[in-house]
């Protein structure tokens, strides 16, 4: 609980502004003086006070001595007047002593009317002279506040009420006679030196306090002012208003603390205009480097919009202008490996039959030093150029003045074309106007863009050579096929003109010879039978091998009747029904179309005669759109089709090869769709448009 309240306090503190907290540490200030002045004016009104008390005892003992003088004085003029060795004296002559001494002392305290009042008691309480209402040898109204001192012959005081209010008593005893001397005053006039005294030092307290704290007031106040001037004028300063106004804050530590603040502000604003300087500068550079990316993004994209080589070219240049705006000439030199020498393939504002003509060695003028070196070179000055380009052969510094078209170069940014390691060529820029047309900052620029371009160029080369295998591969693999497809006609033909003759004739003269052979040979009938029937078997196998060979129907009557027969002489033998469907052809199809096609169709009937177990294998033909398609689908057990064309070793995945790559030399594909237990669909497409 007291440290919550602590924690609470406390907080409450931290919030207290500068003005308030210096007024509660002067209040507090202010408090321990008011305490410390207060002990010690209440100790000075206490002495003042024992100083009244100790001053009326020294008049009740002054006047008591002289009392006792005067009846001394008395005793030895007229000793028979008075009774005083005696205490003993019957009322009558008591009275008549008292009545002598209260005229004796008369004179004596009549100097002290006008202060005090003054009473002369005996041993029993009697007022023996009063100079107030107090009738003589009656008890005074003050025994029964002297009277315990009284009997042990002690001075004192008192402080008693009256009707006229307090009044302050002392009283001494006196030495020649039982007698008290009692003197009286107001409390009023007794005390009015201390009371005047009291009430000065309130009155200096509360001027002490009202100018102590109307001093730390306008103190504070004059310190906390310019001290809020200086807040406000950082808050104006958090803002960003750094054009405020700062008053100067005089010669003291806030003066020295506001002039630390407007030289901090001033040279707030100069950085501020710096980096706003510098922001703009960056902006600029961010916006210049945005449009070069942008450049080269742009150009990455059309670089490999294409894999030729000779557009490829034309969109280099393009691009490249984009990415150098300054550029006004432009030269593609790639090297070639059998010259061994730069030769322009492209180039933009210079003189296109002359720069074709161009043939730089490597180190040769700048496009050569450029390759030769694999770095970036920058010619900032048309001086610089010529000291780079002073080793030109006659020939070549001929060749490069009619290319620029007898201009001199002002200043040249050139860039090497290396891809994967390997320099193909330099790319080269020029400026025919402008000195300086370039700066250090395109360099980076032009060499990504370099990068971008010799890794499109060599891509390009690749594709051109890949496509010349392929090309080369597709036309041997064509006439492998060709002469394949012309050796299996043969085969077919001599196995039907000769062989198929041949057991035609075995088979006849075995059927002649058993019928003229006599019944007693039954047994060789039933040989000749046999092999009658072995020859026939031998036939059929025979027509089905020329068939597999090559079709004479396809050759006579075209694809679709060969399709019809092959698939229904493969297949319905294995009670497989089989459906042929043509839609669209109308015209004989060229004579290597329909073999790729009828090859590619007679391995999948032969794959589901193999394997797939089908009741049904439907066959559909249609040109569509400049297409040919063929689709092949039966509904036997299906296989994992890219499984089978990972197996490679086996017959089945060759066979799915050989329809692809059939397929591909007419500019077809094949896609094969089959799931295990739900059979398999062939789809062919071919590109032919008939004419």
């Amino acid at each position: 609980m007291v440290n919550a309240i602590w924690r609470t306090g406390w907080a409450r503190y931290r919030r207290i502004g500068l003005q308030w907290r210096i007024m509660l540490y002067v209040t507090a200030g202010l408090a321990a003086f008011l305490m410390i002045y207060g002990i010690v004016a209440l100790q000075t009104v206490q002495q003042a006070s024992n100083l009244v008390f100790q001053e009326r005892v020294a008049v009740a003992r002054s006047l008591a001595r002289a009392i006792d003088e005067r009846l001394a004085q008395s005793e030895r003029d007229a000793p028979e007047k008075l009774f005083l060795p005696s205490l003993t004296l019957d009322n009558a002559r008591r009275a008549q002593t008292d009545l002598f001494i209260a005229t004796q002392i008369t004179p004596l305290v009549a100097i002290e009317l006008e202060k005090y009042h003054i009473e002369l008691l005996n041993e029993i309480g009697a007022t023996v002279y009063s100079d107030s209402e107090n009738q003589p040898l009656t008890v005074s109204p003050h025994w029964h506040l002297i009277e315990a001192s009284a009997r042990v012959n002690a001075t004192g005081t008192n402080v008693h009420p009256t009707p006229r209010g307090e009044h302050v008593i002392a009283f001494a005893p006196m030495t020649r006679a039982p007698y008290y001397v009692v003197i009286e005053q107001s409390a009023d006039e007794a005390f009015e030196l201390p009371r005047r005294m009291q009430t000065q030092f309130i009155l200096l307290a509360i001027l002490t306090i009202s100018g102590g704290l109307a001093l730390a007031f306008l103190t504070t106040r004059r310190v906390v002012k310019p001290v809020n001037v200086l807040i406000h004028a950082a808050n104006e300063i958090a803002r960003g208003n750094l054009d405020h106004p700062l008053a100067e804050g005089g010669e003291g530590e806030v003066g020295a603390l506001a002039r630390t603040f407007a030289e901090m502000r001033a040279r707030l604003k100069e950085s501020q205009a710096e980096i706003a300087r510098w922001n703009r500068e960056l902006e600029a550079r961010v916006e210049q480097r945005t449009r070069e990316l942008r450049a080269l993004v742009a150009s990455s994209h059309a670089l490999s919009s294409t894999l030729d080589l000779d557009p490829l070219f034309d969109i280099l240049i393009h691009e490249a202008r984009g990415v150098l705006p300054a550029v006004q000439g432009i030269a593609l030199f790639l090297y070639e490996n059998e010259s061994q020498l730069l030769i322009v393939r492209s180039s933009y504002g210079l003189d296109a039959d002359a720069a074709r003509q161009l043939r730089f060695r490597v180190g040769e003028a700048i496009a050569g030093k450029v390759f030769q070196t694999a770095t970036p070179m920058l010619l900032k000055t048309a001086a610089h150029v010529r000291a780079i380009q002073n080793d030109f052969s006659a020939e070549s510094r001929a060749y490069f003045s009619n290319a620029v078209e007898q201009r001199d170069v002002q200043s040249a940014l050139g860039a090497p074309l290396i891809s994967k390691g390997i320099r193909v060529g330099a790319l080269m820029t020029y400026s025919f106007s402008f000195e300086n047309a370039f700066a250090e900052s395109d360099v980076p620029v032009l060499q990504a863009f370099a990068d971008q371009a010799a890794a499109a160029i060599e891509n390009a080369r690749l594709y051109a050579e890949l496509a010349r295998k392929e090309e080369m591969r597709a036309h041997l693999l064509e006439k492998v096929i060709q002469a394949q497809e012309a050796e299996r006609k043969r085969i077919a033909r001599e196995l039907h003109d000769e062989v198929g003759q041949t057991l035609t004739a075995l088979t006849i003269g075995l059927q002649s010879a058993e019928r003229h052979l006599p019944e007693e040979f039954a047994h060789l009938k039933t040989q000749l039978k046999e092999t009658e029937m072995l020859t026939t078997q031998t036939l059929k196998e025979l027509s089905q091998l020329i068939l597999e060979l090559r079709p004479s129907v396809l050759d006579d009557l075209g694809l679709v009747p060969a399709i019809r027969r092959y698939a229904e002489n493969r297949l319905e033998s294995l009670g497989t029904r089989v459906s042929v469907e043509a839609i669209g052809l109308k015209k004989r199809l060229p004579a290597i179309i329909e073999t790729t096609l009828f090859r590619i169709v007679q391995e999948t009937v032969s794959n589901a005669a193999k394997y797939a177990r089908a009741a049904h294998v439907n066959i559909r033909l249609n040109q569509k759109n400049g297409t040919l398609h063929v689709q092949v689908e039966d509904d036997g057990i299906g296989f994992d089709a890219e499984d089978a064309f990972k197996l490679k070793d086996n017959w089945r995945g060759l066979g799915l090869l050989g329809m692809r790559e059939r397929a591909a030399l007419v500019g077809g594909t094949v896609t094969i769709d089959s799931r295990l237990g739900k059979g398999t669909r062939v789809m062919v497409e071919v590109p032919w448009k008939e004419k």
